[in-house]
């Protein structure tokens, strides 16, 4: 597959800045890796932050859905559009010990925009 890199920056950073946001004020942890799948590529950013209840979870992708004073609800939005001109998927995870995954699934067998 062939990524719009632009795109995929711009969609790393959304994540980046998210984490960011939710880090605790002291001990804050951020990763970021990518893995190999069978049938495609894994890009995850887990942070250690407070996490996400479900009902923020389930409204994340939402355009201009934020539980963030100054924020402005896009960033996930931006993120869910570019996964889908990708062919690929986002998945959102909050393990009951706090922090939260976000995954973005690029399939090896689309085509996207080359750059």
């Amino acid at each position: 597959m062939q990524a719009d890199r632009d795109a995929l920056k711009q969609a790393i950073i959304n994540l980046l800045m998210n984490s960011v946001e939710a880090l605790p004020e002291e001990g804050g942890l951020i990763e970021l890796w990518s893995e190999p799948a069978a049938s495609g590529t894994w890009i995850r950013v887990r942070d250690n932050g407070t996490g996400m209840s479900p009902e923020e979870r389930e409204h994340a992708l939402e355009p201009f859905f934020t539980t963030r004073n100054k924020g402005t609800g896009l960033g996930l939005a931006i993120v869910h559009t570019i996964m889908q001109e990708h062919g690929g998927s986002i998945q959102i995870e909050t393990p009951a010990t706090g922090g939260t995954t976000v995954s973005l699934f690029f399939p090896a067998n689309q085509t996207g925009s080359s750059t």
